[in-house]
């Protein structure tokens, strides 16, 4: 008799950040957010990006669109 057992590794959840150098004004990551519609952009009082993806995107490839 053969078993087999699936062992699930859970995958901690990654974060990925961008910093600008100067940072980003207000209004300049209200335009950068709202042409990323895809993706969620929260910014640290440190003024650093968080790109947040969809809820279910598998794939960390992926493109911000800073225009």
């Amino acid at each position: 008799m053969v078993m087999s057992t699936i062992l699930e590794i859970p995958i901690p959840k990654l974060q990925n950040t961008v910093v600008f150098d100067p940072p980003l004004t207000d209004e300049e990551f209200e335009r950068m957010s709202m042409a990323n519609e895809l993706v969620k952009l929260e910014r640290t009082k440190e003024g650093k990006i968080v790109v947040n993806p969809p809820t279910g995107f598998d794939s960390g490839n992926g493109e911000i669109n800073t225009s």
